[in-house]
């Protein structure tokens, strides 16, 4: 009898210890979606290009469409904001790397804040702002998020 509960505890021990190092068990098979605000209000974002593996061997990529129609949708969706309101991101699973960028009317890219930064200032200036949050989850699963943000005077 003390043999089988011996038995039944090392089993019992063994499978906790094995899924309690099991590695993201509950790592999602798609692209996990954060949460953007502009002062508590949602600010809708499109699903850039992206390549995901979750908890697969083999990941997916897709890259957004067609630019211009694709920037058009960006802009349609832009939330309104006003000079000093911030950006703040949230994930429900938090990347291991994440940076947003801004991009200018010439195309140049701007790094907003510092990698890793969960909330950033808006430029003061009124105007159409293009926005790019990129993540990256367990090295392989990266994601690109794009969306606009209106400047008021």
């Amino acid at each position: 009898m003390r043999g089988k509960l011996f038995l039944l505890l090392c089993a019992s021990l063994l499978t906790f210890m094995l899924t309690g190092c099991s590695s993201n068990p509950e790592f999602p098979d798609e692209p996990i979606k954060p949460i953007i605000t502009v002062e508590g209000f949602n600010v809708d974002y499109l699903l850039a290009h992206y390549c995901w593996y979750g908890t697969q061997t083999e990941g997916v990529c897709a890259d957004p469409p067609e630019p211009a129609a694709y920037n058009k949708m960006i802009k349609d969706k832009a939330i309104e904001a006003m000079r000093g309101d911030l950006i703040s991101v949230k994930f429900p699973i938090n990347p291991e790397e994440f940076t947003l960028t801004m991009y200018t009317d010439d195309g140049k890219q701007v790094l907003i804040g510092k990698p890793n930064q969960f909330r950033f200032d808006l430029p003061s200036e009124p105007g159409y702002y293009k926005y790019r949050l990129s993540a990256v989850w367990l090295e392989k699963n990266t994601a690109d998020y794009d969306f606009g943000i209106q400047m008021k005077g």
